[in-house]
Order: structure tokens, then sequence, then C-alpha cells
């Protein structure tokens, strides 16, 4: 019986040791992984930006160093929140994300507008509107395209004109004939 216990023992002991080693290669790996990971970790669109425009690399940025970039040098006062003449990471992640959204907020109103423009077009009687393309901008709409008249580019432009978000109307509407 001893010998039998023995051999249990030692069955066990074989077994724990091979998963004993196989737990400590897989925590090695996870660990080797891990900090591989951390090492190759690629940094933000903004943080190369941000990187790009620290020309000292003392992770802020001065009004000299903001030159290069056209919108920030403009409005670096208002994203220098502190008002200490620098830009740290914080202030300028926060003043291109908001400059990111308002791009966002145009572009969502040109569209908006485009398809009420669009929209009203198709309704009216008269108007090939799925001949005129309606294109819009930063509150210009441009149509172009084709029309039977020049009564009904009158007419597109009068209906164009309606809506409060039109800053201003480009016509390129060609009659045909």
């Amino acid at each position: 019986m001893k010998k039998n216990f023995f051999r249990e023992e030692t069955f066990l002991q074989k077994h724990g040791m091979v998963t004993f080693f196989a737990v400590t290669v897989i925590c090695l790996s996870i660990h080797a992984v891990a900090f591989g990971e951390q090492d190759t970790i690629e940094n933000s669109p903004l943080e190369i930006q941000f990187n790009k425009l620290d020309s000292n690399q003392d992770k802020k940025i001065s009004r000299s160093e903001s030159e290069v970039d056209a919108q920030l040098n403009k409005n670096f006062t208002l994203a220098d929140t502190d008002n200490n003449g620098f830009l740290t990471y914080d202030e300028y992640y926060k003043f291109k994300n908001k400059d990111d959204q308002n791009n966002l907020l145009g572009v969502l109103n040109d569209s908006l507008l485009t398809a009420k423009v669009k929209t009203e077009l198709i309704r009216e009687i008269g108007i090939e509107a799925l001949e005129i393309s309606v294109e819009t901008h930063r509150g210009l709409v441009i149509l172009s395209g084709f029309v039977e008249s020049e009564d009904q580019s009158r007419l597109a432009l009068e209906i164009t004109s309606t809506f409060s978000d039109v800053q201003s109307i480009k016509n390129a509407l060609v009659v045909k004939g």
C-alpha cells in the first residue's frame, strides 16, 4: 500500500509540476505581451499633432509654436483656458474636440439644408427636380443641372431662398434646348 500511495503521490507531483510550469509560462507570456503592448501603443492623432506642435518637447504649446496651425493660432487665447500663455495637452484636446464638433455641426446643418431644398424642389409642380443637383457648403447653396425654361430656374431660386439657413445661392442651372 505504501508503494501505491507513493506512486499516486509521484503521479500528482508530476502533474502538479506540469500544471505549475504551464501556469508560469502563461503568466510570463501575458506579462510579456502586456509590456510589449505598452511599448507599442500608438498615440492618438491629437497626441501626434500636439507633439509635432510642441517643437521644444516641454509638454506645452506656446503661442509661437501654435503659428504652424492657423486655426489654433487664431483661437489661441480661447484655447488657453488657464490664461498662462501655454496650452497643455488637455487644453489642446478640448479645443480640437470642440472645433471638430463645430465642423461636424456645420456639415450636418449643410446636409439638412440640402435635403430641405431638394424636398421642396421635388414637391413643386413644374420643376424637374430630379435633374437639379443641390449642394450646400457653409450655407452657400449651389444649384446645378438642367431645367426646361428660365421660369423653372427662377422658381428653383425662389424656393431655395425661402430657407433662413441659406447664406447665398449660386445658380449653375442650364436651360435645355
